[in-house]
């Protein structure tokens, strides 16, 4: 495309704002959606390939495999149709901020941790994908992007023009005819060096298992810092996938982590992994150890929580111990560390022992001022004052019924002297209150007798 439609408006709605690159299906614009003022991408199909219905054909599947996924690491289509002002089909798609994985790779081998982050983000999407029957077919690092917006690397995979639609039919054609239809005898397409033997020895009925095999190329090429396989001519690449073994890999890695490279790497479909599921299944292990590490989570409180995601059972179920990885990737809220069992609780005995001191001591401080409190008392019943001679004198003299004393509580002997005293103290108290109240109840019953008695001489008298 020679002409740079930089500064023109697409169907009056899209106005393109810069030329971002170029492909061999078509060129890249950033541009602004007018009514909404939100910065999006526009992508245009090549006009020669214009021409030829398959290439207009492929282009419309690809924004058809885009509308059926909605996935956080898929790049989201917003539009897609035909400008007559340009003569070209168009594709309006989400604005990443970021980079390119392949620019990533030209600095060098990127960090362990940016590895596994970003080709787990890389299986997710494929495994959504595969379960809405759609095959990338041509994954690469020139197809994933790196989010910049988060301070954690968030991926997107984009370009789905090579899709395969499982399901996918015309009115006319079934999904066989359509397929070879797209696809004529001896047509091979995809990027030789991330391309399954399956791909490269021309099998149009792929299964997910191809899409794996070249996330796995990605895999080795970024934990190893180069290719597997690598040829200035494509034609001896697609040999070296087809026929030779994979190079041993020389990073210091978890046998773990080898072991799934050799997995995905199988000459034969059938020895790969099954799905992205299980790819999912492994790298879950090391980022759970790489976040864990991220938030400097104790050694003991990291061995807890790999004890509690293990559950003593050796295997790994996505369902059993977490949410999805993404949603923890890009959440800055560290909460995730209540999974961890942590170390085991140990009694801390100077804790105990200082609390039951301190409750002995509050015990003494309540016990002396109670002993304060029952001396005030035995002074106020000290100074009540005794009936007097004249009053008792008023009444005839009754003898009160016969009021058994308290008897005094046993101290035991081995009780110390300042409980005895104080027992002494509250039987004291006891014994005054009584008489008190025995010699006011005496004096009450006299004067009901005495009055009584003089109402009767009275009635005589009259």
């Amino acid at each position: 495309m020679a002409e740079n439609l930089s500064g023109k408006v697409i169907q009056g709605r899209y106005r393109l704002e810069e030329r971002l690159g170029e492909g061999a299906t078509g060129e890249v614009y950033r541009a602004t959606q007018i009514s909404v003022d939100r910065k999006v991408a526009i992508k245009f199909l090549h006009p020669f390939l214009q021409e030829t219905s398959t290439f207009a054909e492929r282009f419309k599947i690809e924004a058809k495999a885009m509308a059926r996924l909605s996935h956080p690491h898929i790049l989201g289509i917003h539009d897609y149709g035909f400008d007559d002002g340009s003569g070209l089909f168009f594709m309006v798609v989400e604005f990443v901020e970021g980079y390119s994985l392949s620019d990533k790779l030209k600095e060098g081998k990127p960090a362990t941790d940016f590895t596994l982050r970003v080709v787990y983000q890389v299986a997710e999407a494929l495994e959504s994908a595969h379960r809405n029957n759609i095959l990338h077919r041509d994954l690469k690092p020139e197809n994933i992007m790196i989010s910049t917006l988060s301070p954690r690397p968030v991926a997107k995979v984009l370009d789905f023009g090579l899709a395969q639609l499982f399901d996918d039919e015309s009115e006319d054609l079934t999904a066989t005819q359509r397929r070879k239809r797209l696809t004529q005898t001896g047509e091979i397409y995809g990027t030789p060096a991330y391309m399954s033997p399956e791909q490269c020895r021309g099998v149009h009925e792929l299964g997910v298992e191809s899409d794996l095999y070249s996330l796995g190329v990605i895999l080795y090429e970024m934990l190893e810092g180069k290719l597997p396989f690598y040829n200035q001519i494509p034609t001896a690449v697609m040999l070296q996938h087809m026929n030779d073994p994979i190079p041993p890999m020389t990073a210091d890695l978890d046998d773990e982590l080898l072991m799934l490279v050799e997995w995905m790497l199988n000459k034969d479909p059938a020895d790969r992994p099954r799905g992205a599921g299980q790819v999912l299944d492994v790298l879950r292990n090391h980022i759970i150890l790489d976040m864990s590490q991220e938030l400097r989570m104790p050694d003991a409180d990291r061995a807890g929580a790999i004890r509690h995601m293990n559950d003593n059972s050796g295997s790994w179920s996505r369902e059993r111990f977490m949410p999805p990885i993404s949603e923890i990737l890009e959440s800055e809220d560290p909460s995730f560390i209540e999974l961890a069992s942590g170390p085991e609780k140990t009694t801390n005995w100077g804790v105990v022992i200082g609390s039951s001191l301190a409750f002995l001591l509050i015990g003494a401080v309540l016990g002396f001022f109670a002993g304060l409190n029952v001396e005030n008392d035995k002074e106020l019943v000290s100074d009540v004052p005794s009936p007097s001679e004249a009053e008792i004198a008023v009444a005839e003299p009754t003898e009160p019924d016969p009021v058994a004393e308290p008897e005094p509580e046993e101290v035991p002997e081995h009780a110390d002297s300042a409980e005895r005293d104080g027992l002494d103290r509250a039987i004291l108290i006891a014994a005054s209150a009584t008489g008190l109240s025995q010699q006011a109840g005496a004096g009450k019953n006299s004067e009901r007798k005495s009055k009584s008695k003089r109402r009767k001489k009275s009635k005589r008298r009259r």
